[in-house]
């Protein structure tokens, strides 16, 4: 069912469909987009996840973490957790205060793929993705993500 609407995108667009497997076993559909408009990595559509070439630059573990923080964004965007726990969290942490919602849910993404993965490869993700932004091939949304080096400081707390 999971693998219906990738396909027909895919179809319509010109896209390649990929089998992801996920390191649970589960099969994961991802939509390949050779020569997207801007690099995406990997990236979340209400449709499925898409990737391009740049995807293929991680590791397989990095791939992995990059995949489960996706998976994140698509379970749970929920209303009670954008209108009401991410905005206490913030209320309630001095640390939290600066961020905005939405860069709330990046830190929470990013805590879910170590937790389905590691630490250690969604640490060599972000620091693979602050390469390519270094590189010029990628340029972080602040406007809805924290910066690379505070969503590493944060993985990094974690294992305190």
């Amino acid at each position: 069912m999971k693998f219906i609407i990738p396909k027909i995108v895919c179809n319509i667009n010109g896209y390649k469909l990929v089998k992801f497997k996920l390191n649970n076993r589960k099969i994961f559909p991802l939509i390949y987009i050779k020569k997207p408009k801007k690099p995406i990595v990997a990236f979340k559509k209400f449709y499925g996840i898409l990737i391009d070439d740049l995807f293929y630059r991680l590791s397989k573990e990095e791939q992995i973490s990059a995949v489960w923080h996706e998976i994140y964004h698509t379970k749970s965007s929920t209303g009670i957790k954008l209108f009401f726990w991410l905005p206490l969290k913030r209320v309630f942490n001095k640390e939290k205060r600066r961020y905005k919602v939405s860069q709330l849910e990046e830190f929470d993404a990013d805590r879910y793929a170590s937790i389905k993965t590691s630490s250690v490869s969604v640490l060599g993700l972000l620091n693979k993705l602050n390469s390519f932004e270094k590189q010029g091939l990628i340029k972080s949304n602040l406007k809805n993500h924290p910066t690379i080096k505070d969503r590493i400081l944060n993985i990094k707390s974690l294992d305190k």
